[in-house]
């Protein structure tokens, strides 16, 4: 048990967990190992931004509904979930999904990895209008995606 415990650690180690900011997203992706790749060229001109969110049905910290509160909250920006699994919870909102035009990508995590650099789940990249990385990071709560979200929410409070 102590030996695994001690693998888990030195995997965990190795993962990056500070995001390039700065960096612009590319304009396809490939999420599965053998799909197509999926357009992302429409982030590069969003009327206020965008959220993409990364989520795991087999991930114990990831909190579907927190995500869909945050869109609820927040419908001035555009939105992504990418997740990887089985079962989608939040497929089962597919009313505030269609309502909010939010996208909907099943991934594979080494698709992602290699193609969108991002290594944790639960997870959320912001983008501004233009579909450059303005933050980063890990999310399990609201208060944690607000957070993350607080250039955007600027910018439309100062826009006002």
């Amino acid at each position: 048990m102590f030996e695994r415990d001690m693998e888990h650690r030195k995997f965990f180690k190795s993962i990056q967990v500070e995001y390039e900011v700065g960096i612009f997203l590319p304009n396809e992706v490939l999420l599965l190992r053998e799909g197509t790749p999926t357009d992302l060229s429409w982030l590069k001109d969003t009327m206020n931004g965008s959220i993409l969110f990364f989520l795991s049905h087999y991930c114990e910290a990831c909190d579907a509904e927190v995500v869909l509160e945050a869109i609820k909250k927040y419908p001035e920006f555009s939105y992504i979930i990418f997740f990887e699994g089985p079962v989608n919870p939040v497929s089962n909102y597919k009313q505030l999904l269609d309502e909010r035009n939010v996208k909907l990508y099943s991934f594979h995590i080494d698709q992602i990895e290699n193609s969108l650099k991002v290594q944790l789940i639960p997870y959320q990249l912001v983008l501004n209008k233009v579909g450059q990385v303005i933050t980063a990071g890990i999310i399990n709560t609201l208060p944690m995606i607000e957070d993350l979200m607080l250039p955007l929410l600027r910018v439309m409070e100062n826009n006002k």
